[in-house]
């Protein structure tokens, strides 16, 4: 019976893992979005209903749908609000800078996804809805965002590591994600700052609510050595996933708590008063 068990824990092992656009999708991640007719490449051991090429399957849609690949269902999000003199209908949005360094990730979003109002939720996966990186300026619903399935999987993964290293946080504060260009500008943040092209959170741990960065390395207090843990663990579960990204360490202020940077941008960034 053993051996039975070992041979099936170890054959799991070697199934490929779900990825959708070489992005490794985490079991609790429940949607994937997309802009109208963008070309999906799945890579599952079976998808239901799609059309196959070699080791992967394609995909492409320009409204909701739903997939079924591996046991799991995947919604699969369409972006369809469009952006037009610097707005997307009512919601002001501002200007784009010219893409850093002509690289594609710093493309000004051409496509939105909407939150229609402030009671009914978009899920995401098990932790996060699109209502958690809304901008926050000031407007009135249905709000506009940019949020990308890269981000809500490393968030995801990490929530996960945490859980594996018997750390059970129940969720992460998500302190800003998507930002508008006209946002950014006001709050004197970088000017192709990730937080515009839906990629980026600032986050910390807060479980017990008193507004203060959890004690993650377990010295009973907390300190900057707590925002440092995390920093750590963000790049193991980034090296993990292949992702090339952001991490920043910032202090408490008057302001704010410590909190953590992440990002997705496809290179390594590293910066913060800590070095790691």
């Amino acid at each position: 019976m053993l051996k039975i068990i070992f041979f099936l824990l170890f054959f799991q092992l070697l199934l490929p893992a779900l990825s959708i656009n070489d992005t490794i999708i985490n079991t609790k991640v429940q949607s994937y979005i997309v802009t109208p007719g963008e070309q999906l490449t799945i890579k599952a051991e079976r998808c239901l209903d799609l059309e196959k090429r070699e080791d992967h399957y394609l995909f492409k849609t320009d409204r909701d749908a739903v997939i079924h690949c591996d046991n799991r269902e995947i919604r699969i999000i369409v972006k369809k609000s469009k952006v037009a003199k610097e707005k997307v209908l009512h919601y002001p949005v501002g200007s784009y800078p010219k893409p850093l360094k002509k690289l594609d990730a710093y493309e000004a979003p051409l496509y939105f996804l909407s939150v229609p109002n402030s009671k009914e939720k978009r899920p995401l996966s098990k932790h996060f809805d699109a209502k958690d990186f809304l901008c926050k300026q000031p407007s009135s619903y249905p709000k506009y965002l940019v949020v990308q399935t890269s981000l809500i999987n490393l968030l995801e993964e990490m929530l996960d590591e945490l859980y594996r290293r018997k750390i059970p946080v129940k969720n992460f504060v998500i302190m800003s994600g998507y930002r508008t260009p006209l946002y950014n500008r006001r709050i004197g943040s970088s000017k192709h700052s990730r937080h515009m092209y839906g990629d980026a959170a600032d986050i910390y741990v807060d479980d017990n609510h008193d507004g203060i960065f959890d004690d993650l390395d377990g010295d009973g207090k907390t300190t900057d050595k707590d925002t440092k843990y995390l920093a750590d663990l963000a790049e193991y579960v980034q090296n993990k996933l292949y992702i090339k990204g952001g991490i920043g360490i910032y202090k408490r202020t008057a302001n704010h708590p410590r909190f953590l940077h992440v990002d997705t941008r496809g290179y390594k960034a590293r910066w913060g008063h800590t070095h790691f």
